[in-house]
């Protein structure tokens, strides 16, 4: 049996994800660091799990492996966990991407 919509999507569909377990840090704008873990990365953003609030609209930087710091901002947060958009797309070749 097929399964098939009969009206258009509701959302676009998102670009893949790396399922990641990145422990790293975030540089806040006032220069703290803080720790967090990233669970997931794609070439527009990620998605990870800190013990600080950080609020949507904050930029950042975010250290990856095998990348470097890219900047990015929250696009949400809640209960301790944040989704951020990069200010440029990673790379496809960028190591943290093919985890």
């Amino acid at each position: 049996m097929t399964l098939g919509l009969k009206r258009p999507a509701r959302f676009p569909s998102r670009r893949p994800r790396a399922a990641v377990a990145i422990a790293t840090e975030l540089l806040l704008p006032d220069d703290r660091v803080i720790d967090v873990m990233v669970h997931n990365v794609s070439e527009s953003g990620f998605m990870g799990a800190c013990r600080t609030a950080v609020s949507a609209g904050t930029w950042l930087g975010v250290d990856l492996t095998g990348y470097g710091i890219a900047r990015a901002v929250v696009r949400w947060s809640e209960d301790g966990e944040l989704g951020c958009q990069f200010r440029k797309p990673l790379p496809m070749e960028a190591a943290v991407l093919r985890s």
